[in-house]
């Protein structure tokens, strides 16, 4: 059985509203989902010293009651991501043919296609829903604006050589920017400049970004082994 994973810390579904206000008060809203991050944070009483998420929790709502609706991505985020249970999208596992929209299942509305659809530049980049065909590949063709497309994955994350047989890699370097992650924080960078000229130039529609980490996550397996009776 594939290692539990908590989608998110509780923070994940924070939204606040960035330096550039809309001329109406509307929230621009930043989206941060971060792979397997347990609550083992300072902001939840941990002695693991996490600063930057412990001031970014000292002015945000703080859930302590937000829990992992299934133990593997696929499900989990689509839950967390349409706002149905996993028994309502009829997603369980990370399968190519559980994709919400499918015949048969609830087609549900996303929260970034809820935005799209409600007068925001809706740009996701990362891992927000788990990729392939479980998600219609990131559901392209109905959560993310013409802005925000092609869906961006950072270009080291489709060849990055990873050794399933260890935990824990080393890499030299400490900018980080030759990883996914950090390409993916870069795009993050170039993309809310980007949506600030266009703000200069007199597009006022406030915008949702999703931005979505794949560390720290650990590829964990166990083999279940029935005991002899």
């Amino acid at each position: 059985m594939k290692r539990g994973r908590m989608l998110t810390f509780c923070l994940l579904v924070e939204l606040f509203a960035l330096a550039t206000p809309t001329t109406d008060s509307t929230m621009n809203v930043l989206f941060i989902s971060i792979d397997d991050l347990r609550p083992e944070l300072g902001c939840y009483g941990s002695t693991v010293q996490s600063p930057n998420i412990d001031a970014l929790a000292n002015k945000s709502v703080l859930f302590e009651r937000a829990y992992c609706q299934v133990a593997q991505c696929a499900p989990s985020r689509a839950s967390m991501l349409t706002g149905r249970r996993p028994d309502t999208n009829r997603i369980w596992t990370i399968d190519r043919n559980q994709y919400w929209r499918n015949p048969g299942y609830t087609n549900a509305t996303t929260l970034p296609q809820y935005f799209k659809e409600n007068g925001y530049i809706s740009i996701g980049m990362g891992k927000i829903f788990h990729s392939g065909a479980q998600s219609g590949h990131d559901d392209h063709l109905y959560s993310w604006s013409p802005e925000g497309l092609p869906y961006y994955e950072s270009p080291e994350h489709a060849t990055e050589n990873r050794n399933l047989t260890s935990l824990w890699w080393a890499f030299e370097g400490d900018t980080g920017s030759e990883l996914p992650d950090g390409q993916i924080a870069s795009q993050a960078s170039k993309v809310l400049q980007d949506l600030k000229n266009l703000r200069t130039q007199g597009d006022t529609r406030p915008f949702f970004l999703a931005v979505g980490f794949h560390k720290p996550v650990n590829l964990l397996y166990f083999n279940v082994i029935e005991a002899a009776i």
